[in-house]
């Protein structure tokens, strides 16, 4: 999406280039955009995955690839905010994520993955206007029920770091 002037700018915002310098030791490009949403009285949560899906980038324990999603309106805990897996960015790619578990629904197989691992999920709320939320792309993430009325758009940018 980076090819539209309005997702372009998001691209020079001077506080996250300042991270991202820092993130990647001054050597990164951007690599993409998009985002996601969740649209408004929506009871059922998005899979847990994650956004990259190169083998080699997990055997790093350094940021490989960063998203910055960009915040366009508020997010309480009931608009549909992402959910976030901390530490999985460190399990390697062939995780239990893409296992089959047979009938059990999704919610079921995140539940019983999670109490295996020892992991727990956050929800990134509340979030205002403004606010970048950044997150390594091998992070198991995915969106939750949004109680409002309202869809819940999170535009993102994508970095690359070239080390």
């Amino acid at each position: 999406m980076v090819h539209l002037a309005s997702w372009a700018q998001l691209l020079d915002i001077h506080q996250l280039v300042q991270v991202l310098e820092n993130v990647f030791q001054g050597e990164y490009v951007a690599i993409g955009g998009g985002g996601d949403f969740v649209l408004g009285e929506t009871d059922s949560h998005q899979r847990l995955h994650v956004d990259l899906q190169l083998e080699a980038m997990y055997d790093s324990r350094s940021a490989a690839a960063v998203v910055a999603n960009f915040v366009l309106s508020d997010i309480s805990c009931h608009d549909g905010p992402v959910r976030l897996v901390p530490g999985t960015q460190n399990l390697p790619l062939a995780s239990q994520l893409g296992k089959d578990w047979g009938y059990a629904t999704h919610l079921q197989k995140e539940s019983q993955i999670l109490s295996e691992q020892n992991l727990t999920y956050i929800f990134a709320c509340p979030l205002r206007p403004g606010d970048i939320l950044l997150r390594d792309m091998r992070l198991w993430h995915g969106g939750s029920p949004n109680l409002g009325k309202g869809a819940r758009y999170l535009p993102s940018a994508e970095f690359l770091s070239l080390r």
